[in-house]
């Protein structure tokens, strides 16, 4: 059959440029996916179908009635989005990240000016390869699987006929083209987008019943690359787990379902056994499939992949992330790779640092490509977290902390969250905790937690939107209890950026299946400001009741509150002498031993040296500004820390901050000061010339 073609001139935009669109008519299409005559159309994946505008239009009505039939509500295009005024910028945050394709392989993007017709476009630096950009205070529809697969042409922003199409693209014809090839292709996320609140349970239905719908067209199509990779040759192998490689991309790449598309997807993979051929790839002498094998092993790696991994390819992919070093193309593989086989088991993390896994991730922490950093930021957190203590202490011999100082202060967001919830993780380790300390990394994490929020920061982030594995986040429970502020807080944070993910994915079970709930409340009635916002935000999300909140004014504290902290902090047979007793937040700050044992009855010395300790860190931390306004707090702050635990036995002596420099050792004796190398301290900073010049001038004032 004689080919036709049509021309169709559709209107630009801004400058009103006109664009010429050529395309096959339905026919000659047809028939040049015909092996012979008689077969089954075969697609091609080397050709490319784009519906043309004018088609769109004709349809554009049609598409307009059917999603507002399905409760999505109005349609808004990337241009209507941009006119409210988001800013994707107003936040530090990698542009990777709002990009909804090419999520393992995130390369640098920079904003298209030079095409004027595309002004929300971002364009792949190097490549030329168009992506559009979903807005973060947007969602896709979950039920929505739009992507449309252009030639070499350029594509009009303003085009809805994707989204139009929505029936002819879901068929067999459409999810084969899924898996056109990468280099001559672009991938266009639907321009058309619907707000959305919290999802209704019809909507949680349809977005199941899309679900199983999609998993049967993409398995389908995956099972036909397999047996290519089985068969073919080293080219067609190449061109099959490329191919792959895109249909796992574009299934993580759907919101709320993606995570579980994609892992049913991955789990084909294992069972039809090309994840062993996938593997015993990356030893190849080829270097073009040794590559490609890398890139999809990287995209691949889910629970259960990565356990077959550890059993049969370890030293392989070790040993290919060594050869590797220097090649920067390689570096976002190799080190995404070793970030998913860090959360296996502490027996895994410890081979691999054995096999110089943990070198490799060291080595690129130098480099200055965010997607690298991203991963090796990431890869430390899942081996402080899955390692256990001795692979902690071999993190600290390789110099972890140190490195994770400048990940700390990155420009991206992602990187900085990583390496504080790694420091966080170390920290809580009580045998490195001064070696952690002293890389200086600590210090950045409060503050970074303060400047974000969790809702916020998951919507920002596309490592966060499908969320982390219930194994996962049953590690992270243990740092709520931690000893430590910043692991409680970062801890907290995360779990409340988790509440929001497992909420819309109907799976808030999980939070009760791994113990998160009672630890949370704990965290959520104490007086630490930063810890209880965070786990009252997550309690609240998953619909659980707030606990009593315990104000950080100490000093003020009522008898109930009194008794609440006592029977929080794991002293309840005691709690009913507290109250017998009347004891209030003034007498809680100042019992002493002939107290606890005579009138609250707690006769066990080592009882109440445990009681005392968890007072003296109550001490530490609490907040006197009302009883101390000359700051004699913040004035021992100073000194260190541990030196708070001073200021209400010296407040209660009517002593601050002007009258310091009149006492003697023996006064700050009398006012309870025991420690007399504390007390020597104290004097040795009262004498010190930079203290009574400031005391003069105050006095001048």
């Amino acid at each position: 059959m004689a080919e036709t073609k049509e021309t169709i001139v559709v209107n630009g935009s801004m400058e009103q440029k006109t664009t010429v669109r050529r395309m096959q008519s339905a026919g000659t299409f047809a028939s040049s996916c015909m092996s012979k005559p008689g077969d089954a159309p075969q697609f091609d994946p080397y050709k490319t179908l784009e519906r043309s505008q004018s088609e769109a239009a004709l349809l554009k009505n049609r598409h307009k009635d059917v999603t507002e039939e399905e409760g999505f509500g109005e349609i808004y295009s990337e241009q209507e989005m941009g006119a409210e005024g988001l800013d994707l910028g107003a936040h530090n945050v990698s542009e990777c990240s709002k990009v909804y394709l090419d999520l393992s392989t995130a390369e640098a993007y920079e904003n298209a000016n030079e095409h004027i017709l595309y002004p929300t476009s971002l364009f792949r630096t190097g490549s030329g390869r168009l992506l559009e950009t979903i807005p973060q205070d947007e969602e896709l529809q979950t039920d929505d699987v739009r992507f449309s697969l252009m030639g070499e042409r350029s594509v009009s922003t303003e085009s809805n006929s994707s989204a139009s199409s929505l029936e002819e693209r879901t068929s067999k014809s459409h999810i084969k083209s899924l898996t056109i090839k990468e280099e001559s292709s672009r991938c266009v996320v639907s321009s058309s987008y619907s707000k959305v609140g919290k999802r209704s349970p019809d909507y949680t239905t349809k977005a199941k019943t899309n679900m199983k719908s999609t998993f049967q067209a993409f398995s389908l199509n995956i099972k036909q690359k397999i047996k290519q990779l089985q068969m073919g040759s080293i080219q067609e192998q190449i061109q099959s787990m490329r191919e792959i490689s895109v249909i796992i991309d574009q299934a993580w790449a759907i919101p709320s379902f993606g995570r579980d598309l994609a892992y049913g997807l991955c789990d084909i993979l294992k069972n039809e056994k090309a994840l062993d051929i996938i593997v015993k790839n990356c030893a190849s002498q080829s270097s073009d499939l040794m590559k490609a094998s890398a890139k999809l092993l990287d995209k691949v790696l889910t629970t259960g992949n990565r356990k077959r991994v550890a059993e049969i390819g370890l030293e392989i992919v070790v040993k290919m992330a060594i050869s590797s070093k220097g090649e920067t193309e390689m570096a976002r593989v190799v080190t995404g790779i070793l970030e998913s086989l860090f959360k296996i088991s502490e027996d895994v993390c410890a081979k691999l640092i054995s096999l110089g896994g943990l070198d490799v991730i060291v080595y690129w922490c130098r480099c200055n490509d965010r997607s690298t950093l991203r991963h090796c930021s990431m890869a430390v957190a899942n081996m402080a977290l899955y390692g256990g203590k001795e692979n902690q202490e071999e993190m600290t011999k390789h110099k972890v902390p140190e490195w994770l100082f400048p990940l700390a202060f990155n420009d991206d967001d992602g990187v900085r969250y990583y390496a504080c919830l790694a420091i966080s993780i170390l920290v809580a380790n009580k045998e490195i905790e001064t070696v952690v300390k002293n890389s200086g990394t600590l210090e950045v994490v409060l503050p970074f937690l303060t400047s974000h929020t969790p809702s916020q920061f998951a919507r920002m982030e596309l490592s966060h939107q499908q969320g982390r594995s219930k194994d996962w986040l049953k590690r992270l429970v243990s740092l709520l209890s931690s000893k430590r502020e910043e692991a409680q807080a970062l801890a907290a944070f995360h779990f409340a950026m988790e509440a929001g993910i497992k909420m819309e994915q109907g799976k808030k079970d999980v939070f009760y299946e791994i113990g998160a709930i009672e630890p949370l409340k704990r965290l959520a009635s104490n007086p630490n400001p930063t810890t209880s916002k965070l786990a009252s935000e997550a309690l609240k999300t998953i619909g659980e009741e707030l606990p009593h909140k315990l104000s950080q004014q100490v000093p003020i504290w009522t008898v109930e509150d009194v008794v609440f902290w006592v029977n929080r902090t794991g002293y309840e047979e005691f709690a009913e002498c507290f109250s017998k007793c009347k004891v209030d937040g003034d007498l809680l700050l100042t019992l002493n031993e002939d107290d606890l044992a005579c009138s609250v009855g707690m006769k066990c010395k080592i009882t109440q040296k445990r009681f005392q300790r968890d007072v003296k860190d109550l001490k530490i931390k609490a907040d006197y500004t009302s009883c101390d306004p000359t700051g004699l707090s913040d004035w021992l702050q100073e000194i260190a820390s541990e030196y708070r635990q001073y200021t209400y036995c010296l407040v209660k002596n009517d002593i601050d901050r002007n009258f310091l420099m009149l006492m003697t050792d023996q006064d700050l004796k009398d006012c309870g000061i025991v420690n007399s190398i504390h007390r020597k301290k104290i004097c040795q900073k009262i004498s010190g010339p930079n203290y009574i010049h400031l005391i003069e001038a105050e006095v001048l004032m």
